[in-house]
């Protein structure tokens, strides 16, 4: 009788998968739509899904969140699936990896088990690290399988899920060079993730520079079960590593943690459970070595396995806050309020434009308010509603809160622009005007008003400095017989190029035709000098 093929099909690998796939969509409604940041990356989903767009806000071309694969995955997939599936590729690599690992099949099911209820997961669903995490596992396995380019591929796709994932790249070089292949993994590495930045720069610009003005939200309270179930499976997983730290694959993993740990903990000091969650599978490959050699500890592993199962199933059904429209007028196409997590809170429409006033949505308002200019803050957005349940009352303080026409809407804190405003950079007028060999104004762009009810005037002044301001500079922009001054601090005359926004009030009845534009810069009550623009125009003001 013929002996079986040492190659007979297992199918418990995609058995695994199955199970894993079904949990994760009964998991991730719980999770998905929590309010916090993954909200950021739902709403680059919709816009990419609805407008085509990789946007935050319409016409405006940043990036938050380093992680535009899961973007573009939310988009087609939904954050449900993409979850799902994330838990699906994670569980199934496990199990394969498991017997590189010299798992028993029992204890393969068991780390598989353990990874598609781990609740740093599950309260991961709808951020990055789920897919991160499986897109790492399948990185892995195929590297222990000596595919090394296919590896880059995997570790290429992780990577543009999140920056973390270069922690395990640079490791992954080193891995590759003790088997000789180093150079095909970090050429087909470099080569994809190459040109997604390169794609990256060419639809954002310095697409960096949104990444660096996010700031992340401080976790839920459903995320606490996560670390301390981390730091379980972490300190089980120290045993085996240090009996086996000298075989290459354990030494991998061990590194991958103590590494991973240790920047996002160490350095960025990260406090929510989920970002760690693609270490997760890495300490339960190695716990399961452990649990497979002491019966006692086996015990424990199915003991961790239920457990992580009843602690998500508890946090999932714990009532948390969801998204709610505050009371808000429907016409509103721009709001602003104090932080980026109120606006979290609410429920928002894809043309409207979100900005928070700590400056964690927008590079150039945080600009503005590093160096005290929230006057050209407000005259550049200019909102429609201004929220200031929290934030400081320096923003009503502002000239151009009062030029602005802000008035009370249905609270004390909460304020509606009266104003109709235009544009800014509907039309420019050089200026070339030099008020001291420190100061000079090189040029002037107007925004002429939309419509007659209460119209401003918007002013966008370029403006070059040689030695930074020691005083207050005092702006007064005079269009025909109306005007209006704004002290300005030292600080915002810094050394080199920039620019300030004014508004300037105007009847109705001066903006059909043309005028003279004179803008004269005060210092210490005298006049430093003027700069004097004719045939200023101001027609094309609409009923």
């Amino acid at each position: 009788m013929a002996e079986p093929s040492a190659r007979a099909f297992d199918p418990t690998p995609y058995l695994v998968a199955l199970a894993a796939l079904l949990i994760g969509l009964v998991g991730a409604p719980f999770f998905a739509n929590l309010p916090d940041d993954r909200l950021i990356l739902a709403r680059y989903a919709a816009q990419l899904r609805e407008t085509g767009w990789l946007v935050f806000n319409q016409n405006e071309r940043l990036l938050l969140m380093p992680a535009p694969l899961p973007m573009i995955a939310q988009a087609y997939l939904g954050a449900e699936l993409t979850f799902a599936l994330s838990l699906a590729l994670g569980a199934a690599c496990l199990y394969a990896l498991g017997a590189a690992m010299a798992l028993t099949r029992a204890f393969r099911l068991l780390a598989a088990g353990i990874f598609a209820l781990g609740c740093p997961l599950w309260v991961g669903a709808g951020t990055p690290y789920p897919p991160m995490a499986a897109l790492a596992l399948l990185g892995l396995l195929l590297a222990t399988r000596s595919a090394q380019r296919a590896a880059g591929v995997a570790f290429a796709a992780a990577a543009l899920c999140g920056v973390e994932a270069l922690l395990l790249v640079a490791l992954m070089i080193l891995y590759a060079a003790r088997e000789g292949k180093a150079w095909r993994f970090l050429q087909t590495f470099a080569a994809l993730f190459g040109m997604a930045l390169l794609l990256l720069w060419l639809y954002y610009g310095n697409f960096w520079e949104g990444l660096l003005t996010f700031r992340r939200a401080a976790p839920l309270p459903v995320d606490s079960p996560s670390l301390p179930l981390l730091g379980l499976l972490i300190g089980a997983a120290l045993v085996p590593w240090w009996q086996a730290r000298q075989q290459p694959p354990v030494a991998l993993l061990g590194a991958w943690i103590a590494l991973y740990l240790g920047v996002l903990g160490g350095v960025f000091r990260l406090a929510d459970g989920f970002a760690y969650a693609p270490v997760l599978p890495v300490a339960i490959l190695l716990a399961s070595q452990l649990f497979q050699r002491t019966p006692i500890a086996s015990v424990l592993g199915i003991g961790v396995a239920v457990g992580a199962s009843v602690i998500a199933l508890n946090s999932a059904m714990t009532a948390q806050p969801s998204p709610s429209a505050p009371p808000l007028p429907s016409e509103a196409r721009s709001v602003a309020l104090p932080s980026k997590d109120a606006l979290l809170l609410g429920v928002w429409r894809l043309d409207q434009r979100l900005i928070a006033l700590d400056g964690t949505l927008q590079p150039v308002l945080r600009r503005f308010i590093e160096r005290g200019d929230l006057n050209s803050a407000l005259v550049f957005y200019a909102p429609d509603v201004l929220g200031l349940a929290s934030a400081e009352d320096d923003w009503r303080y502002t000239d151009a809160f009062e030029a602005l026409g802000y008035a009370p809407y249905q609270s004390e804190r909460t304020f509606r622009r009266e104003a109709s405003i235009a544009p800014l950079r509907a039309r420019g007028y050089a200026a070339n005007k030099v008020f001291s060999p420190d100061l000079s104004l090189n040029s002037v762009f107007l925004g002429v008003p939309e419509g007659v009810k209460m119209p401003v005037a918007r002013f966008e002044l370029r403006w070059e400095v040689q030695r930074p301001a020691s005083r207050p500079i005092t702006v007064e922009i005079q269009l025909g017989e109306v005007s209006r001054r704004t002290e300005l601090p030292a600080t915002v005359f810094s050394a080199g190029d920039f620019k300030t926004y004014h508004a300037l009030p105007v009847p109705p009845a001066p903006l059909q035709g043309f005028t003279t534009l004179r803008i004269r810069v005060i210092v210490n009550n005298g006049t430093l000098g003027e700069a004097v623009i004719e045939n200023v125009d101001l027609r094309g003001i609409t009923d």
